[in-house]
């Protein structure tokens, strides 16, 4: 992790200031510190301090003078040091110490890296219910210039522990990294648990709330878009991917694969993709009609046929799908799938990804970095059809190149 990059984004420009929720000395157990005048001193005084430096500010935003802050943050810092030495198995010792770390690492305190890295160590090998030790390392992560790792670890903890078991403070956290990493509908969705773990009005909430809202785009069926608009293409280390959130899907590409054709024509999404296997794999989204079922949407591709046959599907993406073969003449064969997805109640979750937002240089500082984040086109309203079709010759490795797509379609 580089400790030298700081991140700032427009929204801490573009509003008051920005919104300071963090995993805090709350979260720490006093009562299971090691009872020491000058543990529970350290204890104390952070949390009287920690408002002033639980975030990196170019600019300093506290009322109390930073010097001093810094001096009793830096005496803190050291006190947790060295008492962790003698009490190397107390845990809440040390989570302090990670916090204390993580403050002194946002006022520039020599070895705060080293010192927070030196207390997680050993808590990265611990694999048990509590949370703190992933949550404070995520949240450290998302500070520093690693945000799409800390919003993975937070996606990891919410998909391993039951969400009434995760505190307010946790989804203050996470919807602060989401944020960050451009996930809006994780934003939102996090809102919506925060507000009902701490009901009462916000105003941080509300300006979390306002930024995600407005990085969603208004899809306008009335308008017209070009296809570039509509499919993006996303290539990352490990994975390649097509992806229109309008038409909720994002289809994970193997490198060798080649995008074919893509199209978009009134709320309709096309995808036409060639594998390594003389196979081709279609892909049709559209919104579904009024007063119209599934079972309509896929009679308008076979109506009275007598060489469609329908099969138990092999794999859905969804709860249920109905899948249908077709033979044709040459031993050629021709497989759809067809399922729908109604709408949902954070329209683009099931497609995000952590990814950083577009790099612009401070130049007045050489040391700050501006974000810019994309807009996202929202979903079309209402239920949506999938229709897939694998159209090959027979064969194992074309039937596991079908399989392989849909087990890595994000559909929404």
């Amino acid at each position: 992790m580089n400790c030298t990059l700081r991140i700032f984004f427009l929204f801490c420009i573009a509003l008051l200031p920005c919104p300071a929720v963090r995993a805090d000395v709350a979260a720490v157990h006093r009562d299971k510190l090691p009872q020491t005048i000058s543990i529970l001193g350290a204890y104390d005084d952070l949390s009287q301090i920690e408002h002033c430096v639980d975030r990196y500010s170019e600019e300093w935003q506290c009322n109390l003078d930073r010097q001093k802050v810094t001096d009793r943050l830096f005496e803190d810092f050291e006190t947790l040091v060295g008492a962790l030495r003698v009490n190397p198995d107390n845990r809440e010792l040390r989570l302090l110490t990670l916090l204390a770390a993580h403050y002194a690492y946002n006022v520039d305190i020599d070895m705060s890296f080293e010192g927070f890295e030196n207390a997680w160590q050993p808590l990265s090998q611990v694999h048990d219910d509590d949370i703190r030790p992933r949550w404070f390392y995520a949240d450290f992560e998302c500070q520093a210039n690693e945000i799409e790792e800390g919003m993975n670890g937070f996606l990891a903890m919410e998909n391993s522990i039951p969400l009434n078991q995760l505190p307010a403070r946790f989804w203050h956290d996470y919807t602060s990294c989401a944020t960050m990493t451009v996930m809006p509908a994780h934003a939102l969705r996090a809102i919506g648990y925060w507000s009902t773990l701490e009901p009462a009005p916000n105003p941080q909430r509300e300006a979390y709330r306002t930024i995600a809202i407005d990085r969603f785009v208004p899809y306008l069926p009335q308008s017209k878009y070009d296809v570039g608009e509509i499919w993006s293409r996303e290539n990352r280390t490990n994975a390649s991917y097509m992806e229109a959130t309008v038409c909720g899907v994002r289809v994970q590409l193997k490198p060798e694969w080649s995008v074919v054709h893509t199209a978009f024509d009134s709320g309709v999404c096309s995808l036409t993709v060639n594998t390594a296997q003389s196979a081709t794999i279609m892909l049709t989204v559209r919104r579904q009609r009024t007063n119209e079922t599934l079972a309509g949407f896929e009679n308008t591709y076979f109506g009275k046929s007598a060489n469609v046959q329908k099969l138990a599907a092999g794999f859905c993406p969804v709860a249920a799908c109905d899948e249908f073969a077709l033979t044709a003449a040459g031993g050629n064969r021709s497989h759809y799938l067809f399922f729908s997805r109604p709408q949902p109640a954070y329209p683009g979750l099931a497609l995000e990804l952590p990814r950083q937002a577009q790099q612009a240089n401070d130049p007045n500082n050489s040391d700050v970095t501006f974000f810019h984040p994309r807009g996202t086109l929202r979903r079309q309203y209402g239920t949506l059809d999938y229709m897939i079709v694998l159209d090959a010759s027979p064969s194992a490795q074309a039937d596991s190149e079908f399989l392989y797509y849909l087990q890595h379609l994000a559909v929404d």
